[in-house]
């Protein structure tokens, strides 16, 4: 199994050999093109060599394949004064601490920094309804990264992400 190390802001990271335990601070600033993960191979210094995943992201990301429901309010093409509210339905392919990706069946009338509100439950014993606030952050192809508005530590369903993510 390959290892996933994730790398700081400050374009460091650590790398632990499976073989010995020990830790190495590396610097990798020197890569300028490291894309969000890229397979690199480790030595350390007792010769054991293995390979490595570098995660740029700032939070593990979960793999899901679970349906959402979305609300948004969208201009009305035909009559510039009036607004409409648009729904539909979406996968979720990967969730984290601030965000989701998802997976689109049809084009949507939506562009990055837009807003709208998603509903879906989590695979989890208790089927935990989420509903949250989320901003487009990226949209690519049927593909949309999203970030989540507002975050409610005293809110159930943002207890139950947590937990469900660890």
């Amino acid at each position: 199994m390959v290892e996933k190390v994730y790398v700081a802001k400050d374009k460091t990271a650590i790398f632990v050999c499976p073989e010995c335990g020990k830790k190495r601070i590396m610097d990798l600033s020197s890569y300028k093109n490291l894309a969000n993960s890229s397979k690199v191979t480790c030595k350390c210094a007792c010769g054991h060599s293995c390979p490595v995943i570098l995660e740029r992201r700032r939070f593990f990301r979960k793999k899901v394949d679970l349906i959402a429901t979305y609300t948004c309010v969208v201009p009305n093409l035909n009559d510039t004064c009036c607004e409409e509210i648009e729904k539909g339905i979406l996968k979720v392919k990967d969730i984290s601490r601030t965000g989701l990706q998802l997976e689109l069946n049809r084009l949507l009338t939506l562009k990055e920094g837009d807003k709208f509100s998603l509903k879906f439950k989590l695979d989890d014993k208790k089927k935990t309804l989420i509903k949250k606030e989320v901003v487009i952050r990226r949209i690519d192809g049927n593909r949309m990264g999203v970030e989540f508005f507002s975050s409610d530590p005293g809110d159930p369903g943002d207890k139950a992400l947590g937990f469900y993510l660890f």
